[in-house]
């Protein structure tokens, strides 16, 4: 994979604490604000941290900007891939690019409140394997969400609980958290590109027996241009998931785990 000029940055020697990944397709309206935010925020959680924004072929200003960050910031890290390759090949990129002991993965609007990453921390450093954001949790909100959305939500968390991942009714809220070994485990494995990738993480998880734990998200915010095409993205996902359930059937995930 041939990677852009700005991405051979020596990193640091140190293996840092905490790594946040955010798959990034043209996001100049919200990079800017995201990673600045992060960046003032994890030094209050970690001593070392980085950023890594995987460019999924951007057309807009993303990549000038993330240019910028990559001269001012050393705990930033930057990949763009070649082509537009989807959520799920540029969160399984950035995953296994990071180099944190704690590694989670966020979307580029930032839409929820940042002391979750706290709590996230501290659910992960008490011997959990996987945390994940959960919108329907007591203590959680969800803001300016249209109602046809919701629905299908809800119609999508009944299909997953069908075919793929048992006992999680909110799978792809796009926060969630792993300990180093876990991520490399999991998303070596990974083989969906959109956004299905979510189910396929957990489904993977669960085979693997790692520990997964909810903890509620309040929303700052609803997207309302989302790039999920609605019609479309759910006939994908649903695909998706006759799909994860064929690659367990054939071995594709190699479900035996090492110790």
């Amino acid at each position: 994979m041939k990677m852009s000029k700005l991405t051979e940055k020596s990193h640091p020697p140190t293996v840092p604490e905490i790594s946040v990944v955010i798959p990034a397709y043209n996001e100049e309206q919200w990079i800017d604000l995201t990673v600045r935010s992060l960046a003032d925020y994890l030094p209050k959680l970690a001593s070392s941290w980085e950023i890594l924004v995987v460019d999924d072929g951007s057309q807009d200003g993303t990549g000038e900007l993330c240019a910028q960050f990559v001269q001012d910031m050393d705990e930033f890290v930057y990949l763009r891939n070649e082509h537009n390759s989807g959520k799920g090949y540029s969160v399984r990129r950035g995953m296994l690019a990071a180099r944190g002991k704690l590694r989670f993965f966020m979307d580029a609007d930032m839409p929820f409140e940042l002391d979750i990453f706290q709590i996230m921390q501290q659910t992960l450093v008490a011997e959990n394997d996987i945390v994940i954001g959960a919108r329907d949790l007591p203590g959680s909100t969800q803001i300016g969400v249209p109602f046809i959305r919701f629905v299908a939500g809800q119609v999508f968390s009944v299909l997953v609980g069908l075919l793929a991942v048992k006992g999680i009714s909110d799978t792809q809220c796009g926060l969630k958290g792993f300990r180093a070994p876990v991520a490399e485990a999991i998303f070596s494995r990974t083989t969906i590109d959109d956004f299905g990738m979510d189910v396929e993480v957990l489904f993977i998880a669960q085979h693997l027996g790692y520990r997964i734990t909810r903890i509620p998200v309040r929303m700052t915010g609803f997207r309302g241009e989302s790039r999920v095409h609605l019609l479309r993205d759910s006939l994908n996902m649903f695909f998706e998931l006759l799909l994860i359930r064929w690659n367990a059937l054939r071995g594709v995930y190699h479900f035996k785990r090492a110790g």
